[in-house]
């Protein structure tokens, strides 16, 4: 006797993700996943049935493909993208009286670069 197979685990609702879904799992805002998806060139998909890949009873509006995110996951892009994020972070929490100097030592010496070489 067969398996019987799980819903959601092939066809459209495997093969698509929400983009609110891809922004968790990317663990990034929805400003760099917009500029990382510019950067390389992926786009929003139609799926035929969007029913049965929101999985859900309302049918969600943006759909991007799995492996598309995946290959998302691996780009060193990302990194700069939370590089930039946490350098950020500590600008904002040097102490006024220090701003000038330390702000701009920080910025100088740990700046990520980003470039764009690999693409």
């Amino acid at each position: 006797m067969a398996k019987i197979k799980k819903k959601g685990t092939s066809g459209a609702a495997k093969n698509y993700i929400t983009r609110t879904q891809a922004v968790r799992k990317l663990q990034i805002s929805l400003p760099d996943f917009r500029r990382l998806c510019i950067f390389k060139g992926i786009y929003p998909r139609e799926p035929r049935n969007k029913k049965k890949a929101s999985k859900t009873s309302t049918p969600s509006t943006t759909f991007y493909y799995t492996r598309d995110i995946q290959y998302l996951l691996h780009e060193p892009l990302l990194k700069r993208f939370r590089d930039q994020k946490a350098l950020f972070k500590k600008d904002c929490q040097v102490p006024r009286t220090w701003r000038c100097g330390d702000a701009a030592r920080l910025e100088k010496n740990n700046a990520p670069k980003i470039t764009l070489d690999h693409m």
